[in-house]
């Protein structure tokens, strides 16, 4: 069995974001943020074996960290796809503000994605778990105002660390393989 397959038979059904089917082998996958009405985002070309992991409203860490320095933020979504070798951390804000939070999020969901790992290789799989995997770490601002220009950093950096992410903001769509490269 997969590592990804793995993953998805131990996830609560909840915590699993199911892809929609756009026309033929081409799906979408909407992501919202439920405590800002309007926030929607969604990514079209998903890979038919993308996992989507909603672990912002599903992985509770407060019951154990106390969140001095961040320690337990998450960002709010996860998708990883087999076929491509790719882990997508996505990070929704309503609005330009938390910089240096956003990087938090996103480095507590690395750390929610790495203790899957070792969970899979001490309980189901004694082998390590989605290795050659790329990471990207991408944050969207300003979610709920789809109608101005779309902007993105231009930095010619690999988005693969929470510091080097990738920004977007003022759009509702966007296409995995865009976030993915």
């Amino acid at each position: 069995m997969s590592d990804r397959d793995l993953l998805a038979q131990i996830l609560q059904p909840n915590a699993v974001i199911p892809l929609i089917k756009e026309y033929k082998d081409r799906f979408n996958v909407e992501l919202v943020e439920p405590s800002v009405p309007g926030s929607k985002l969604t990514i079209r070309g998903c890979p038919s074996d993308c996992l989507v992991i909603n672990v912002d409203d599903c992985f509770d860490n407060s019951r154990v960290f106390n969140g001095n320095s961040g320690v337990g933020k998450r960002a709010d979504y996860i998708l990883i796809s087999e076929e491509k070798k790719k882990v997508l951390f996505i990070e929704m804000k309503k609005s330009s503000s938390g910089g240096g939070n956003i990087i938090k999020q996103l480095k507590g969901s690395l750390c929610f994605f790495e203790y899957c790992k070792k969970i899979l290789e001490h309980f189901l799989s004694s082998k390590p778990c989605f290795g050659g995997y790329d990471l990207r770490f991408v944050s969207f601002k300003h979610t709920t105002i789809p109608k101005r220009k779309i902007s993105a950093n231009k930095s010619t950096k690999r988005h693969d660390t929470p510091e080097t992410l990738l920004k977007i903001s003022h759009t509702q769509f966007s296409e995995f393989a865009k976030l993915a490269a």
